[in-house]
């Protein structure tokens, strides 16, 4: 925080700071709220006050809502919430201040109400005196009040209230001229103090949230700051200047409400701000997916695929289905976001009629019955949340249908292109077995060539001596010549030979 204080030259009443904030019960530090009330109350000397010591999470676990405060605790002061006191130096002068802190359960949630404020009267019930708006940066030690430091899963709302100054009340245009007449500019000073004790607040410029919209609240001007998406981590803060007394007490009619409203109010903002991370992740998973079937249909271009392209393939299926499996997780995730906001809407919307019939009951004037600037965030936020993340859906979900009829066709592929190479390789296989059986039997051949050559050569080798006998025609006395029945007989022989051994691998084959 910089040292000093801005120049704040207008005086309110009685200023307080609200802090309403909100975790996840399921979240790892389930404590987290309630140990940071300890270290603010460092930053504010308020010694030995150990919030975090002195509830019980696990209090009343079947009941919706539940005040966390250990009965013994509440025992000694009849209390939900445990008060403390303290006091500060401004401008040489000490101020002392007061205030509780409220943890409760909502649901599924841990909630902590944390009030600081300068009290309208003092020990003596006198009214305290007007303090400039510079103040309210004693409330904000290093900015611990802030959703930066108090990291809370959910977020949080932060109300500033405080009564304007008795000679200017009358500057906010009173029922009849909001309706009838155009603004007449006499608010403008209260514009100007709102922001002045937001900057009073939070002095750093850069840490202030933008302003966002203004209206009226229970017959007092209220003024909003925090726009989602502009700034990282978003921050919700309202300055509610009292006007008048019924505002004061419809407020602490409806405090209890309020806690709850503002809930509903956090998780709807929440669930909308994680459902634009998941877009972002879907949208990137999405561009992927199909970076990967561009990449398919290159390595398919082709009408038939070699088994290398069959690698690639298989590969491709393993990073889709992978993907696949991200891509509907993701999209699980933002119905379930989806789901969620209806819920809390439904919710919001449930309470705003409670509060509704709280403040009617009463038999007070229309005054300050106008529930508009809380139903506004009902009817343009929460609509406009739904129906953004239901067109998400409508973009992304026939996606998941296109992925899933992908990766079929890349399997079917697969499939059809594995089968023809098989049957290419029992073919080529096929082919080889046939070659080499011919070069068998062309072999065989040959040698029964080379075999018979021999035998022929082998009989005319041992005929051939009687070659040089006397020739004489043949005739009923004299027999053949010696060589021709010596021949003749060797080739009988050779055949007879022959049929035997081919007679005996028959059988042979036949047998085996």
């Amino acid at each position: 925080m910089t040292n000093g204080y801005i120049n704040m030259n207008h005086q309110v009443y009685a200023p307080n700071i609200h802090l309403f904030a909100y975790h996840l019960q399921s979240e790892k530090n389930p404590c987290l709220l309630y140990a940071k009330v300890d270290e603010i109350f460092a930053k504010l000397n308020i010694p030995n006050f150990n919030l975090s010591q002195r509830i019980d999470l696990q209090k009343e676990p079947d009941r919706l809502r539940v005040d966390l405060l250990k009965d013994e605790e509440i025992a000694k002061n009849d209390n939900i919430s445990p008060p403390f006191q303290g006091n500060f130096t401004l401008e040489e002068k000490t101020l002392n201040f007061d205030g509780f802190a409220y943890p409760l359960r909502i649901q599924d949630s841990y909630a902590l109400t944390l009030n600081i404020r300068i009290p309208e009267k003092d020990e003596k019930d006198n009214d305290t005196e007007y303090v400039g708006t510079a103040l309210l940066s004693q409330f904000n030690p290093d900015y611990s009040l802030l959703p930066n430091f108090i990291a809370s899963s959910l977020g949080q709302t932060l109300l500033i209230t405080a009564w304007v100054a008795e000679d200017k009340r009358d500057l906010f245009p009173d029922y009849l001229e909001l309706v009838f007449e155009e603004s007449s500019g006499k608010d403008s000073y209260l514009t100007d103090l709102a922001q002045e004790c937001l900057e009073a607040f939070i002095t750093d410029r850069e840490k202030q949230p933008s302003f966002h919209r203004e209206g009226e609240l229970f017959g007092s001007p209220i003024y909003e700051y925090g726009i989602l998406g502009d700034k990282t981590p978003y921050q919700h803060i309202l300055v509610w200047l009292f006007c008048n007394k019924e505002t004061d007490k419809k407020f602490s009619k409806c405090y209890q409400d309020l806690i709850d409203l503002f809930c509903y109010r956090n998780k709807i903002i929440q669930s909308y701000r994680d459902s634009r991370q998941v877009y972002k992740a879907l949208d990137i998973t999405y561009n992927k997916i199909e970076q990967e079937i561009d990449a398919v249909e290159n390595i398919t271009t082709t009408d038939t695929l070699s088994e290398d392209d069959l690698n690639k393939l298989q590969q491709k299926l393993k990073i889709l289905a992978k993907s696949a499996s991200e891509y509907t997780r993701l999209l699980r995730d933002l119905e379930e976001q989806r789901h969620t906001i209806a819920i809390n809407t439904r919710n919001y919307g449930e309470k705003l009629k409670q509060i509704k019939v709280k403040i009617e009951k009463e038999n007070s004037f229309w005054f300050g019955k106008d529930l508009d600037f809380l139903e506004r965030f009902l009817s343009s936020n929460c609509r406009r949340f739904q129906s953004q993340i239901k067109a998400n859906l409508g973009y992304f979900v026939p996606g998941e249908g296109l992925l899933d009829r992908a990766i079929a066709s890349i399997r079917g592929i697969v499939e059809i292109e594995q089968t023809r190479i098989d049957r290419q390789r029992q073919k080529d296989a096929q082919e080889e077995r046939d070659a080499i059986a011919t070069a068998d039997k062309a072999l065989q051949n040959e040698i029964q060539a080379i075999g018979i050559a021999v035998g022929a050569g082998a009989i005319m080798a041992s005929t051939s001596g009687l070659i040089t006998q006397p020739w004489q025609t043949p005739s009923l006395s004299r027999p053949l010549h010696p060589f021709l029945i010596a021949l003749f007989l060797s080739v009988i022989v050779a055949v007879a030979s022959g049929w035997i051994v081919r007679l005996w691998q028959k059988t042979k084959d036949k047998q085996n």
